[in-house]
């Protein structure tokens, strides 16, 4: 009696598995090959907010550098007249460019919020820091856009040597300003170091978006255009290499016919 029991419960199970699609083998070596090679071990669903901020920041920040007038680099009598003369020169594109470094920060921050999330996945302690700092170099790259806003306001109130003057001394070691790109910087390191041990980013696109948030955060300031501009690209490539990354694909084996599934099997 016992014995009938058992097999009256087993067989339906069995059979029920045995039904089930079974994948092929050239599926099933591919799958391994894949993790053996540290790839998504699965794909991230962006919202829809952290994706369109994923695109538009580094983008909108690549427009900000091409009109903004940057930093010099230090606070030579020489090099910030020049600086106060190109702001004089062309006003309505220093404040556009000043008005697009703050609407980047601002769009950047979604974006650092979702890859610290993922960040956090395998380790979240450091994962909580690297976005926290990350989040802290946003500030930073505000500050740099209301300094250039507050520069454009000095230059047109004021008599060139006394512009020169009055910028000469509130730009220098400006710690408002420093400090937090600082910390960003560490930010995008830690969070490239996190996205790469979570697996759940392409390892290349992580570390694109540690280079480019990094390199990004420190030439916020200046004093290269071409450097601006490269390190803004970097960021683009790596983000938007992530939101394609995390695109639904279609199943191979779903799309094909029942008589091609069952001659996999």
């Amino acid at each position: 009696m016992r014995r009938r029991l058992t097999r009256g419960k087993t067989l339906p199970h069995v059979r029920g598995i045995l039904a089930g699609p079974v994948p092929s083998g050239e599926r099933i070596v591919n799958l391994t090959n894949n993790r053996r090679r540290g790839a998504m071990t699965t794909k991230p669903r962006i919202p829809v907010i952290a994706g369109a901020s994923l695109i538009a920041a580094p983008l909108v920040l690549l427009v900000a550098r091409t009109l903004n007038v940057p930093w010099p680099g230090d606070s030579g009598v020489v090099k910030v007249g020049r600086y106060v003369q190109q702001i004089a020169d062309d006003p309505v594109r220093s404040d556009l460019g000043a008005a697009l470094v703050l609407l980047g920060a601002v769009l950047l921050l979604p974006a650092v919020l979702y890859l610290g999330a993922v960040a956090r996945t395998r380790t979240r302690r450091l994962g909580a820091v690297a976005m926290a700092l990350t989040v802290v170099g946003c500030v930073g790259i505000a500050n740099v856009g209301a300094v250039s806003a507050i520069d454009r306001k000095i230059v047109q109130h004021s008599p060139t040597p006394v512009a020169v003057e009055v910028i000469r001394q509130y730009d220098a070691n400006n710690p408002i300003v420093d400090m937090p790109i600082l910390l960003g910087v560490l930010g995008f390191i830690l969070l490239a170091v996190c996205l790469f041990r979570s697996r759940r980013v392409p390892r290349v696109a992580a570390i694109l978006i540690g280079l480019g948030g990094a390199a990004t955060t420190i030439t916020s300031q200046g004093p290269i255009r071409p450097l601006l501009l490269t390190a803004a690209g970097i960021l683009l490539i790596g983000q938007g290499w992530l939101v394609v990354a995390a695109r639904p694909t279609a199943d191979p084996q779903a799309s094909e016919p029942p008589a091609a599934v069952a001659a996999h099997r």
